[in-house]
């Protein structure tokens, strides 16, 4: 079955542009193009939406109306904007209800590849409720401690974008949502892959603030006393994997790009786990973290219980925030990447090496080495095989080792 795409704008003449435009995807989605949020809400009514992009200004009916009644009514859809100027205001009420923001004038296959992708990653998640819960998903579990810092930092007379870089890149959820309000279109600098200090500099201290003082972005749990709560250990494990990964991709001489994307893959590799917990916050140490625990359940008893696995939801949830295709990538194949054998060294292979070099010296139950846990045929047909030892003495002697997740 073909997806059914909506596009929605009050301009007949953009929407003839958008069809004559996107005529050849005419045998790949089922397209229907709407005058105005009313007359969306009319098709909605009529049927399954898969994706919705609309425009923000438009008469009697804004985008940001019109996605917020989309996801009442169709919660599973995927919602984008396509707008041109749009007032801060305007921009602060789409985010959270929208997915991604995409600027006027947008090249058509740069708008063709987001939506393909993003529904690329949701049919890996083959559970349709799954889909409706990473898709309604608004607030991640962040830690107390962490958000805190972050609001201290922007409250100082002389707030350092270094220092709240250095905070966001310390937990997934406050990383993830920033990544994706900086590198969509939202406040006029769109499709572009930011690291950490970059999206902190483009949003400024004062967005960062009021972003964070909405309830609606991150639910906030405190830290365990012990700081071995469910949250605690995922957290760390992530800001662990992030440093090993990065360091990886610098050992392997990689590009620059290539290196910020295994940073923040390596941070987010996991946030899957945010994604399948359910969103509570009764348990004040995180223990409903999606599963994650002392001892790891194996991918096939989350797809047992949950219809999909960790690094497919957190892949989804990737795309659906458009992060980079490498970062998505990295999250989606980082247990198994196999799937890539034959590409050069990317952020995947940082990712995964460092996830297995982790797991090796701080799960050691299994009785596996580091190279025993790898993907040993991607590996080799990435013409990295030779590397290996020597990022695991590497990052067996560094400050990694002594940073337990």
């Amino acid at each position: 079955m073909k997806p059914v795409v909506l596009f929605v704008d009050d301009e007949p003449h953009l929407l003839h542009g958008l069809r004559r435009n996107l005529r050849s995807m005419r045998d790949r989605w089922d397209m229907h193009f709407a005058e105005g949020g009313r007359e969306a809400l009319v098709r909605t009514d009529q049927g399954r939406i898969d994706v919705i992009i609309s425009d923000m200004r438009m008469p009697g009916m804004d985008g940001a109306e019109l996605l917020s009644a989309i996801a009442d009514r169709q919660p599973r859809t995927i919602r984008f904007v396509l707008s041109g100027q749009t007032e801060e205001s305007d921009a602060f009420r789409l985010i959270g209800i929208s997915h991604q923001f995409h600027s006027k004038p947008c090249e058509t296959e740069t708008l063709i590849a987001a939506i393909d992708r993003t529904l690329q990653f949701r049919d890996a998640v083959s559970d349709e409720t799954l889909q409706t819960r990473v898709s309604s998903l608004q607030r991640l579990p962040c830690s107390q401690a962490n958000f805190d810092a972050l609001i201290a930092e922007t409250g100082v007379s002389d707030p350092s974008a270094e220092r709240l870089a250095a905070i966001v890149a310390s937990d997934m959820a406050l990383a993830a949502r920033f990544l994706q309000i900086a590198g969509s279109g939202y406040f006029g600098v769109g499709d572009f892959e930011p690291t950490f200090t970059q999206a902190i500099g483009m949003l400024g201290v004062e967005r960062i603030a009021r972003i964070a003082s909405n309830e609606d972005m991150f639910l906030r749990l405190p830290s365990s006393e012990s700081g071995g709560g469910r949250l605690d250990r995922l957290v760390q494990h992530g800001v662990v994997c992030s440093q090993a990964a990065r360091a990886v991709a610098v050992a392997a001489e990689s590009d620059p790009e290539s290196i910020e994307a295994a940073t923040v893959a390596g941070l987010l590799h996991d946030i899957g786990y945010l994604a399948l917990s359910d969103g509570s916050d009764r348990a004040s140490d995180g223990s409903d973290i999606g599963g994650y625990g002392q001892e790891r359940r194996s991918l096939g008893s989350e797809r047992s219980e949950y219809g999909s696995d960790h690094a497919a939801v957190g892949a989804y949830l990737a795309a659906l925030w458009g992060l980079s295709e490498a970062v998505v990538k990295a999250i989606a194949h980082h247990h198994a990447p196999s799937a890539y054998a034959g590409r050069p060294f990317a952020a995947l292979t940082a990712v995964h090496a460092a996830e297995c070099i982790i797991e090796a010296r701080f799960r050691p139950a299994e009785n596996r080495s580091a190279v025993d846990r790898m993907d040993r045929d991607y590996l080799a047909a990435a013409g990295v095989q030779d590397r290996v030892a020597g990022w695991v003495s590497q990052l067996s002697t560094s400050r990694f080792a002594e940073q337990a997740p």
